[in-house]
């Protein structure tokens, strides 16, 4: 009598062993199926801002993107000192092929890329793969210094950056979002949330 409990308890925990490796299957293919996309975003090694980045990563990745952040390090830190471990730029044009979207985040340190020709480079391919373009706060003005803003409609924080805008042959526009074809911009860290939601619909539009 007591074999026959031990096995009948024995066989209990082995069924519901096999019911938790399923439901945990089924959960984890479930999760891999919603990963539609991928999205690559790019942060300044120093003085990121945190909503920015992380609102935005945030948002696309509760809608299905698999993001993958670089930076010119291997580690960012953000305006609030968080830092976060990043893969190096110079590995981007990997990734690039098979990514739905590449986005710029901005902050003071943004201005770090400036007459950067390798991003610009990158930056000149995703647009002209038709990839999403994303940039928001400061970084419109690497996408309008990289030539794919000549004649689109785009927005940037800050006057003197508008006007900068407007003479590298953008038509600026005073709005917190401004989405014109493939290339969405922000003028700040308080529309990230529509920001990326319009990324979002961008990449599945």
């Amino acid at each position: 009598m007591k074999l026959n409990k031990r096995f009948l308890l024995l066989l209990c925990l082995i069924l519901l062993a096999l019911v938790f490796h399923s439901i945990e299957q089924h959960r984890f293919i479930r999760n891999e199926e919603n990963v539609s996309s991928s999205c690559l975003i790019v942060v300044a090694p120093q003085d990121f801002k945190d909503e920015e980045y992380f609102t935005t990563k945030k948002i696309l990745e509760q809608n299905g993107c698999s993001v993958l952040t670089f930076s010119s390090r291997n580690y960012a830190t953000s305006v609030n000192k968080v830092k976060i471990r990043t893969i190096p730029l110079d590995n981007l044009s990997a990734y690039l092929n098979n990514a739905s979207a590449l986005i710029l985040i901005g902050g003071p340190g943004v201005l770090y890329y400036e007459n950067n020709s390798e991003l610009f480079s990158l930056v000149n391919t995703a647009y002209s793969e038709n990839k999403t373009l994303g940039a928001i706060c400061l970084a419109p003005l690497i996408l309008a210094e990289s030539g794919v803003l000549k004649g689109k409609r785009a927005t940037v924080w800050g006057n003197s950056f508008a006007q900068k805008l407007e003479r590298l042959g953008v038509n600026y526009v005073d709005k917190p979002v401004v989405v014109d074809g493939r290339i969405i911009t922000s003028n700040g860290p308080e529309h990230a949330g529509e920001f990326a939601n319009k990324i979002i619909s961008n990449i599945k539009g």
